[in-house]
């Protein structure tokens, strides 16, 4: 398989999942749409200008503090798009502290993916990269 093939196969079949409405969460979406015209969604509380946004669709989480019914929710989203390949990137403080603690069930349906990594390099290469670390 040519380097071309892998990049379209992984263009076609990545699913971007950004946890937590974020400044962040907007502007890695945006890079990766306007690098590869993959649409993100974002997980986390809805704003205003989330309708304006064409990078990105924004999922309601549950209202609710409990950890583990965020973790059940995001597993859920992941399990509805099991042909594809859903990488999980926490976009905050929250986020990351949530995905540590229930990693390993999170583990079983995404590749979670470190954020920093997708504002220093190209969205694909990183995504990639992610992909090599699971």
């Amino acid at each position: 398989m040519s380097i071309s093939d892998k990049y379209l196969a992984l263009v076609q079949n990545v699913l971007p999942v950004l946890f937590e409405n974020t400044n962040k969460a907007h502007r890695i979406s945006s890079r990766i749409f306007n690098c590869h015209r993959i649409v993100s969604f974002i997980y986390g509380k809805r704003r205003f200008f989330d309708i304006f946004d064409l990078s990105s669709k924004t999922l309601k989480l549950p209202d609710t503090c409990e950890k583990r019914l965020i973790a059940e929710e995001l597993i859920e989203f992941a399990k509805k798009y099991s042909d594809m390949l859903p990488v999980l990137i926490p976009c905050s403080e929250k986020a990351e502290a949530i995905v540590l603690e229930f990693s390993e069930e999170l583990e079983a349906y995404y590749i979670i993916a470190d954020p920093n990594v997708f504002e220093n390099s190209s969205p694909i290469e990183s995504l990639a990269r992610a992909i090599e670390k699971s």
